[in-house]
């Protein structure tokens, strides 16, 4: 084992080696085995001028020199599999073996990470995703670095939407200065897409003895004392700036229902309620 936890590590560096004892002699076995074919060929060529031997008898030795040459292949590429080499450029994150131990194939030997190509994972409503494009440039902002902000590029819109009826959005990280953001931190992306006339949708679909009603706008995304507002009677929001927010607030006191929310800062807000009609 050449590499430990921690350890940056580029693409194609050897990171173990398994031991080879047996690989190499099979080896050295193809490549004696492929010299003895060699020379039964050209032995049998030299017969086939002076009619020694027929042409099927030569043909044969032209197969078995074929298929010992592919046996050494075979053998090489075994050998060359004992070097574990690294796919990408990144750091190791986890080292699960320890020298001298015994794997088996599909054992996971490391967990790499590529720092240098974070992606941020978000969600948008139907309303949101016919306005995103892949290559776009967008803001993002880390919860850890709330004074910076990073340049992400829109890289992967899923072309179906997930069971909430949200559809899956990939940002990526253009930069990563001293590689500050590290894999699994929240993060925010930060869209604009100029003024848009303000619009709410209404779905709904049934899951089960359950029936999800979706409410989403394209207003600037509710803020989090906006959100408390939906379990505080005595807060106020004013119908300008939180439209949605009143209709989801009098539906959650009239029925009784599940309330979840996913709000996008730029993009809007989607409510999800949840009735149970068993």
């Amino acid at each position: 084992v050449l590499v430990d936890e921690g350890s940056y590590v580029r693409r194609g560096q050897t990171l173990a080696i398994i031991k080879t004892d047996v690989l190499n002699i099979d080896l050295e076995t193809a490549q004696a085995g492929y010299q003895n074919a060699l020379k039964d060929k050209q032995r049998y060529e030299n017969a086939f001028k002076t009619g020694g031997v027929t042409q099927q008898q030569l043909d044969q030795a032209k197969l078995a020199l074929e298929n010992a040459a592919a046996r050494v292949g075979q053998a090489r590429i075994r050998v060359s599999d004992a070097n574990i080499r690294s796919s990408i450029n990144g750091i190791v994150n986890k080292r699960y073996i320890e020298p001298g131990a015994v794997v088996n194939p599909g054992t996971q030997l490391f967990e790499l990470v590529d720092v240098s190509k974070l992606k941020l994972q978000i969600t948008v409503n139907e309303t949101q995703v016919a306005s995103l494009k892949t290559g776009t440039k967008v803001d993002v902002k880390a919860s850890v670095f709330p004074d910076e902000t990073f340049t992400g590029t829109v890289r992967f819109i899923a072309p179906m939407a997930d069971a909430s009826l949200n559809f899956p959005v990939e940002v990526e990280l253009s930069s990563n200065p001293g590689n500050k953001i590290k894999a699994g931190m929240y993060g925010t992306a930060l869209f604009n897409f100029g003024t848009t006339a303000p619009v709410i949708t209404l779905s709904a679909n049934k899951e089960g003895d359950d029936v999800i009603l979706t409410i989403a706008d394209n207003g600037p995304g509710a803020t989090n004392e906006q959100l408390k507002a939906l379990y505080d009677d005595t807060a106020a929001i004013h119908t300008k700036n939180g439209l949605v927010l009143h209709i989801i607030r009098d539906l959650a006191k009239a029925i009784n229902c599940t309330i979840s929310v996913n709000a996008v800062p730029g993009m809007g807000t989607t409510f999800y309620l949840k009735f149970d009609t068993a």
